[in-house]
């Protein structure tokens, strides 16, 4: 069948965000953003055709794979910006590791309120880094690895609509503090949604992406036995 190719996936995924960015570029409202919309399309899709997750799920790994490079390319406008990290490197080592302390922090008074299973919070604790990361802590530590990717995906997502809204309703306007504040509690959908915003912006975001990757592996240990 020519759904269970990769080809397939790849090109279902790329048009459908497409779509996504040609929508938000007519509409411009937080909510149309493009990641959003071709995530709706694409569910949409798979349900109206009855496709198989696992057959469109081939050319999705191919595209999981890519994050890893994807990652790194986000260096590049922080080499272009290496003059404000300078300038700012104190404020920026603070936001991040304030960004993973409250992250971390979070998911484990939450997950205690509503009496989640030890299990699910585990699996949710690295909600806030990138997923090639989030996904090796959670199988280093037992969690799900299901329901990490899930909760990485729904973090970046609501992260790029709403984000720049609240930083925007409490007068938070200072490029790096914005940045920050994205990539740090966002990853890489929060980086790519603070690209859109400015060069500043981005290249603290991508920045960010890689510290809070590795301080929360850092803070892991010490989650797990607050749990």
């Amino acid at each position: 069948m020519i759904s269970d190719n990769p080809a397939f996936g790849i090109i279902i995924i790329f048009l459908a965000y497409e779509i996504g960015l040609a929508i938000h570029r007519r509409v411009k409202h937080p909510f149309s953003s493009a990641l959003v919309i071709a995530n709706i399309i694409i569910i949409s899709f798979l349900l109206i055709t009855k496709i198989p997750y696992e057959d469109f799920s081939q050319g999705g790994k191919i595209i999981q794979f890519m994050l890893g490079p994807a990652t790194v390319a986000l260096i590049i406008p922080l080499y272009r910006r290496w003059d404000v990290l300078k300038q700012n490197w104190i404020a920026v080592l603070g936001g991040v590791l304030a960004g993973s302390v409250v992250s971390l922090i979070s998911v484990i008074v939450f997950g205690k309120i509503f009496c989640l299973d030890y299990t699910i919070i585990l699996s949710m604790l690295a909600k806030s880094v990138t997923a090639p990361i989030g996904i090796e802590l959670s199988g280093e530590y037992g969690g799900l690895v299901v329901m990490t990717v899930i909760s990485i995906l729904c973090t970046g997502l609501i992260g790029a609509v709403t984000g720049p809204v609240v930083l925007e309703k409490l007068h938070i306007t200072n490029p790096v503090a914005v940045g920050v504040a994205l990539g740090a509690t966002y990853h890489v959908v929060g980086a790519t949604r603070a690209m859109d915003i400015g060069e500043t912006e981005g290249a603290m975001a991508g920045l960010c992406i890689g510290l809070a990757g590795i301080i929360t592996v850092i803070l892991m240990p010490f989650a797990v036995l607050l749990l």
